[in-house]
Formats: C-alpha cells, sequence, structure tokens
C-alpha cells in the first residue's frame, strides 16, 4: 500500500509544492502513529496510518484538480 503510494506521489510531484504548509500537521501524525507501535496498539497504528494515507492522497486529488488548464 504504501509503495503504491509513493509511486502515485512521485507521477504527480507537482502537487508537493504544497505540502510545506501541511508538514507540522503530518508529522504530529506520524508521531502519533509511532506513539501507537511503541505501546503495542496495532489496532490504533493501523487506523491512524489509514486515517493518515487517506487525507494525504484527498489532498493530493484537491491539488490536482486544482491545476488550472
Amino acid at each position: 500500500m504504501i509503495e503504491a503510494l509513493r509511486r502515485t506521489c512521485q507521477l504527480h510531484i507537482g502537487a508537493y509544492a504544497t505540502m510545506p504548509a501541511k508538514k507540522p500537521r503530518w508529522l504530529h501524525e506520524h508521531r502519533i502513529i509511532v506513539e501507537h507501535l511503541k505501546k503495542q496498539e496495532t489496532d490504533r497504528a493501523v487506523l491512524a496510518l489509514q486515517a493518515h494515507l487517506e487525507a494525504a492522497a484527498q489532498h493530493l486529488l484537491e491539488c490536482m484538480t486544482a491545476v488550472e488548464v
């Protein structure tokens, strides 16, 4: 799943210009995932990772559709 997302991201690298504004939120989400893993809260880590990936995908889609032709 992660590798597929990385490949998709590489195809749409232009959307990454908007990422610095999202960086603090995404780093926070990464920390939450790691904390769940440290506590062996696998189900919570999976849910947090899923939400994080879905938000990232949604952000990329919004960026791609916002591009003017």
